[in-house]
């Protein structure tokens, strides 16, 4: 962590790309909150032989949501930071064209 470099962008988005990327982040959170509660009411209320069903359930929600918050916990993903310059992945050709050009 000590070693680690970042930098603070603002990274201007279409609407539909803002709304995917905030509705991936929901639908992650909502997962994570929900996987919990569901194993604990499902395997109360469901029968003995159903409650690993649940539980199983919850566990799929649990990973799916981690999953979706990893994949979608930032725009862009570093590839390497110097003192001037980052350089990103997982950048559309439409997105570079909003931007400045690099400076020689």
């Amino acid at each position: 962590m000590f070693f680690r470099k970042h930098m603070t962008m603002e990274i201007p988005l279409c609407d539909s790309h803002l709304e995917k990327y905030k509705s991936l982040r929901w639908s992650g959170i909502l997962l994570i909150s929900g996987a919990v509660p569901e194993m604990i009411v499902g395997g109360a209320s469901l029968p003995e032989n159903y409650m690993g069903v649940a539980i199983s359930a919850g566990l799929i929600a649990l990973l799916a949501g981690s999953i979706c918050l990893a994949v979608y916990s930032s725009l862009l993903q570093p590839t390497h930071i110097d003192d001037h310059t980052g350089y990103f992945s997982n950048v559309c050709p439409t997105f570079l064209r909003l931007l400045p050009p690099v400076p020689e």
